[in-house]
């Protein structure tokens, strides 16, 4: 990339016709991520996070490993690995998608709470409460998340909805 020079951000509307043309298979998996490559791997950063969002499961959806080593993945195909994600998760991910867009639309602020306390959750779950504690005073401190919101997200046995 030449310096100084910005790729366009492409739309919410863009990224929808690539995962549906990858689904539609009118182009390959390693074409979308290729194509997502300026924004994903690269100094471009999308403004709109439902685009940057959007963007990176694309970028994802060429990541294959083998029978034998499952947790190691790769991306692109190559002979005697499998992609990791089958057409129907694929499908799934876009309706959940564009679901996170109609939400964000409706209510960023209710989305960017959600955002936070998933993130909560997560902490929680992968490395423990008191990891997830200090998280979440930290998201408080700086004013992401209320004290409730952290609070419910430290106490919910599921994913945040």
């Amino acid at each position: 990339m030449e310096y100084g020079h910005r790729v366009k951000d492409p739309t919410r509307a863009e990224v929808e016709a690539r995962w549906r043309d990858l689904l539609a298979g009118s182009c390959s998996r390693e074409e979308v991520h290729a194509w997502t490559r300026p924004w994903v791997e690269g100094d471009c950063k999308a403004e709109d996070p439902l685009v940057s969002i959007g963007l990176t499961h694309l970028h994802g959806f060429d990541m294959t490993a083998t029978p034998a080593e499952p947790n190691l993945v790769f991306h692109g195909m190559e002979p005697g690995r499998v992609y990791c994600k089958s057409e129907a998760q694929i499908a799934d991910e876009l309706v959940g998608w564009e679901q996170d867009v109609a939400f964000y639309d409706r209510d960023r602020e209710g989305w960017e709470r959600r955002k936070w306390q998933r993130m909560i959750w997560v902490v929680r779950e992968e490395r423990g409460l008191e990891v997830a504690r200090r998280f979440a005073e930290r998201a408080v401190a700086s004013e992401h998340l209320g004290n409730d919101s952290a609070t419910q997200a430290l106490e919910a046995h599921d994913l945040p909805a």
